[in-house]
């Protein structure tokens, strides 16, 4: 949200259903509903092997526009993200009819990068 201007706003304006948090000591992604903390990371630590992402789809209700958002709290999760959406959503993606998902990404195999095995489901919802 700090970069992505309409993520920021998709936030700010609780249409997205997860929005980005952090504290002192963690980073967070909490659900817009009712302010439930679905994930949470510490901010200290190794990030470039495990990592924390988020996929949600949402309408903007003002102009009726869909968005489309696969981000973690840190690159590596942003990487992860992508490529859960590229290889393991988009050619299943009747079998998804959540409006957003949370995964857990943990580097099995030492290289740094995503594989579909890697990426657990931690939370999903409407």
């Amino acid at each position: 949200p700090f970069f992505q201007h309409l993520q920021g706003y998709l936030e700010e304006q609780r249409i997205a259903p997860l929005y980005w948090k952090v504290t002192a000591t963690d980073t967070q992604f909490v659900k817009s509903s009712n302010n439930e903390v679905v994930v949470t990371l510490p901010i200290a630590g190794d990030h470039d092997s495990s990592d924390y992402f988020v996929i949600q789809f949402m309408r903007d209700a003002a102009s009726g526009s869909l968005a489309l958002n696969a981000q973690g709290f840190w690159l590596s999760g942003t990487n992860a993200a992508a490529y859960q959406l590229i290889e393991g959503m988009l050619p299943n993606l009747a079998t998804f009819d959540k409006a957003w998902y949370a995964y857990e990404w943990v580097d099995a195999d030492g290289d740094k990068a995503p594989d579909l095995d890697e990426m657990h489901l931690k939370a999903s919802g409407l």
